[in-house]
């Protein structure tokens, strides 16, 4: 966790003037007549304030923190979006499926203004607006740096990565409006808190926002914003690296650009209890949810907040306590190896059915009086949960392959190997037929296979030992004639199981 804030005086001399803010407003609807709805109200989750290190800055010639991977950095933006949900199905054309109808709007009620230091970085407060910049920036140069290192040997082709923009500390209102069947309504308003996200598209920005009162008085993520926790950011741009990678060249991973453009708030440090309750108390959302779950889509966006875990964990090298603070210290752990509530994250016959024959609400149902251990708990419907356990499995893999290479750093090994397992992936041209257990099953068959890639001929007999004991389920998966097409890096025949 962060104490202070510091730029050296090298970099603070890289600063340039900042500039300013580029703003857009994205409306996607399902036509319909209109109609007005009675909306009853209900709110819950109020933000921390965030205040303004030195507003007299704003007025001053202050050096911005735009330089290296980083475009701009913003404070100040305050935006509100709106979801509705309308209980009648309509006939979507591109999935030609009926999905309830439902549109969303956002809305930029100030744009904010560029991130200006006039004073010392160092003595900059960490829960003010710039401190969260400064903090955001630090993580990220650090998360671009081991990709750079990665890169520069050439071994891997890897993407030039397109700069990002910061917004620090943002306030967003969000409301959301469900109408039932009979056009009965019901209007949600919250604040999104306790959390950060990378958004997508023609600007990748990364964004921080406010803790909550709640959060704070109950000691929740360590009582503090995430902007202060090492990691947050090094995972979010985790993120933004594998968007990268699997939209790079004339050949996308189309299975990746279906589930972006379906689930574009899915890339959140993490999911609220919260929001997996309000979905499951609401028919029209919990309809989605359910297709979802299970889907080749959900263990795509699974790989996706695993391999970012795996960035920032390897980007901090190797901590044996990442993201050590209440409500994640033991799930999110990469090194961890088992969740909170003592399921283990190796694929065994108990995870393997949580994953597939849980239902949320049973997860949902487990409550504590001490809110830290009731958020605690892990729940298997959550692409961060199974992301999680994918992590862990992988590094183990890679981590046996890697103890062959004793001359070379670790992290930044095995990091190339996550990369390399990304790109295989990608490659894989029929991945996007695959059904939900077949897409879990190619996803850890080729984590394998990237670590027996690396290998070149060494021992194999710890490697195997940790593949037998990693992927139980998994291994009697690819040993099955029924299933024997899923061990495409050919597993079985390479360890003799």
């Amino acid at each position: 966790m962060k104490n202070s804030l510091t730029l050296t005086s090298s970099t603070l001399a890289l600063l340039v003037l900042a500039c300013q803010p580029k703003t857009r407003t994205k409306v996607v609807e399902v036509p319909q007549k209109d109609k007005v709805y009675n909306f009853t109200k209900e709110s819950y989750g109020e933000p921390v304030l965030v205040p303004v290190y030195d507003p007299a800055c704003n007025s001053q010639r202050g050096l911005g923190l735009s330089n290296g991977i980083i475009e701009d950095a913003y404070m100040g933006i305050e935006n509100l979006s709106v979801k509705t949900f309308i209980g009648e199905e309509v006939l979507d054309a591109d999935t030609e499926k009926y999905i309830n109808r439902q549109t969303y709007e956002t809305e930029v009620i100030d744009p904010g203004r560029p991130v200006v230091l006039c004073r010392d970085a160092s003595i900059i407060p960490a829960n003010t607006q710039e401190g969260a910049a400064i903090a955001m920036k630090a993580d990220v140069d650090q998360a671009f740096a081991l990709y750079e290192a990665v890169k520069d040997p050439g071994t891997l082709v890897l993407p030039r990565l397109e700069r990002v923009t910061l917004n620090a500390a943002q306030l967003e209102k969000q409301v959301t409006r469900v109408v039932n069947k009979s056009e009965e309504a019901t209007e949600y308003t919250s604040h999104m808190t306790d959390n950060a996200i990378f958004m997508r598209g023609e600007r990748p920005t990364l964004i921080s926002f406010p803790q909550s009162e709640e959060s704070k008085q109950a000691k929740l993520l360590g009582g503090v914003p995430l902007w202060n926790v090492d990691g947050v950011f090094q995972h979010e741009f985790g993120h933004f690296i594998f968007d990268s990678i699997m939209n790079d060249g004339n050949m996308p991973f189309v299975s990746y650009q279906k589930y972006a453009a379906q689930n574009p708030d899915l890339h959140l440090f993490h999911t609220p209890s919260s929001s997996l309750k309000r979905i499951v108390e609401t028919p029209a959302l919990k309809a989605g949810f359910q297709d979802f779950v299970r889907s080749q889509d959900f263990f795509v966006g699974s790989l996706n907040e695993g391999f970012a875990d795996l960035w920032a964990y390897y980007t901090l090298k190797q901590p044996a306590d990442m993201f050590n603070i209440s409500c994640f210290a033991q799930n999110r752990n990469v090194a961890a190896g088992a969740f909170y509530n003592g399921v283990s994250k190796s694929w065994d016959e108990t995870l393997w059915k949580k994953t597939f024959q849980t239902e949320i609400e049973t997860d949902l149902a487990i409550t504590a009086e001490d809110p830290v251990e009731e958020c605690s708990q892990p729940i298997f419907s959550d692409i961060h949960i199974i992301g999680a356990a994918m992590a862990h499995t992988a590094d183990a893999v890679f981590s046996a392959a890697a103890q062959t290479h004793s001359t070379m750093d670790t992290s930044r090994l095995k990091a190339e190997m996550s990369l390399v397992w990304l790109k295989s992936l990608k490659v894989s041209e029929e991945f996007q037929d695959l059904g939900g257990k077949a897409s879990l099953s190619r996803i850890l068959n080729t984590a394998v296979g990237t670590g027996i890639s690396y290998l070149k001929g060494a021992d194999k007999t710890r490697f195997c030992a940790v593949v037998s004991s990693k992927f139980p389920v998994l291994v009697k998966r690819w040993k099955d004639a029924r299933t024997d097409n899923e061990d495409v890096s050919g597993v079985v025949s390479f360890c003799s199981l």
